[in-house]
């Protein structure tokens, strides 16, 4: 029966030290620790015997080789990208549930939904977020009563143009014209 340090236990586990002590913060090495004046001292087949019961499996391969890997200078390649939790809980729904989530994947899930929520629901009552249909509709509104404005300004502005020769004159008279109907318009 050896004992090893939390050190040494990360070495051999493939581990970090501060996963090491998370693990045994958590309950997880429970039956495999012996605690010797200060010194925390672990079991490695307790341990092993204890994280392969408690821990995902292929959870706990990857991080062993993602630490071997970083030990070894292995980078990862470029095109492989980490699966955000978000991206697997809407990949598990499409695929029919949340069976394959994990405990804490479901709740950090769960937490967040409500959160988006509640944001929604404060932003809603504080007049931040509007509904898409009624902007929709105000905005149509404004547009349609912006072009019948500046198509009305040829048949207001006709007979005064016609009678008028000088180009300055003119410019002049559409000018202000344009200008009284945009201003007419942003009053509203």
């Amino acid at each position: 029966m050896y004992r090893m340090t939390q050190a040494e236990y990360a070495e051999h586990a493939g581990l970090t030290q501060q996963r090491v002590s998370q693990l045994l913060h958590g309950g997880y090495l429970k039956g495999a620790v012996r605690k010797k004046g200060r010194r925390t001292l672990i079991d490695p087949d307790k341990a092993d015997k204890a994280l392969s019961e408690n821990i995902d499996q292929e959870m706990a391969q990857k991080i062993r080789q993602a630490y071997k890997d970083k030990k070894a200078g292995v980078k990862k390649p470029a095109t492989e990208k980490k699966e955000s939790t978000k991206s697997k809980a809407e990949k598990i729904i499409k695929d029919g549930g949340t069976s394959k989530l994990t405990l804490s994947e479901a709740q950090t899930w769960q937490a967040r939904y409500k959160a988006a929520l509640l944001k929604i629901e404060y932003e809603e009552k504080s007049k931040k977020l509007v509904d898409t249909a009624s902007v929709k509709k105000v905005a149509f509104e404004k547009a349609r009563q912006i072009r019948d404005a500046l198509l009305n300004i040829p048949d207001r502005l006709a007979p005064i143009v016609s009678v008028e020769s000088e180009k300055e004159v003119i410019h002049k008279i559409l000018l202000d014209e344009i200008q009284q109907t945009l201003e007419a318009l942003s009053d509203d």
